[in-house]
């Protein structure tokens, strides 16, 4: 029984991590998109 509570919360936490990470990433990727395609914007005008 407390195998059984003891991966759901692992599982959970995984789970958690994974999707911080995931969006975390995502936003340094979107964030450097956006400086680059500004300076490209910026600088072409």
């Amino acid at each position: 029984m407390i195998r059984m509570i003891d991966a759901a919360i692992g599982e959970f936490l995984f789970t958690i991590c994974g999707w911080t990470t995931i969006l975390v990433v995502g936003g340094l990727i979107l964030t450097e998109f956006a400086l680059r395609a500004k300076a490209f914007l910026t600088g072409k005008e």
